[in-house]
């Protein structure tokens, strides 16, 4: 962690180093951000409407970097900075360290120095790319979230249909 706390105290390893293409065709930070990458416009990136590469380097993803590296919080990111504030471990922490530690870690390392330099850009190919088509699935993981499992979703409408007063809580599930 001696790392990572030395390059800001924000900083997360995902967007020098991989994202997801979401089941809604949305481009996102990584599996519990809040909301998809968006441009300079507030038009969120999806998968179609331009390359992988444009998305990469995209605006929206250079200025998450840089914000990053400022130590300013992300607002996509406010489930870990939540999880942290409640004492913790949040999957920006853990999955940080966890790929510092791996053989990827002064990969990882020169990508963050490089794009300083480079305007936030990496020149290198993300290293993991997580791919989800849709969201049918015939399982119900606690740990997934409606919009990936068909079957979660079916499970909360039907939560919804029978407690309309408790909306608001069983909408405000952070995943």
């Amino acid at each position: 962690m001696e790392k990572i706390s030395k390059i800001s105290p924000t900083f997360c390893v995902y967007p020098w180093m991989e994202f997801i293409l979401g089941p809604t065709s949305d481009i996102k930070l990584c599996c519990i951000a809040d909301g998809a990458v968006k441009d300079e416009n507030g038009k969120a990136y999806v998968l179609g409407e331009g390359s992988l590469d444009d998305y990469w380097n995209s605006w929206g993803l250079r200025q998450i970097r840089k914000k990053m590296l400022n130590g300013k919080k992300i607002e996509a990111c406010k489930y870990c900075y939540y999880q942290e504030s409640i004492g913790r471990t949040s999957y920006r922490e853990a999955f940080s360290r966890d790929w510092f530690n791996s053989k990827y870690g002064e990969d990882i390392l020169e990508r963050v120095e490089k794009s300083k330099t480079n305007g936030y850009r990496v020149e290198k190919q993300p290293l993991y790319l997580d791919i989800r088509p849709g969201n049918l699935c015939n399982l119900k993981c606690r740990m997934c979230a409606p919009d990936r499992s068909s079957k979660i979703y079916t499970e909360q409408k039907q939560l919804l249909e029978d407690n309309p007063s408790e909306a608001g809580s069983l909408l405000n599930i952070n995943y």
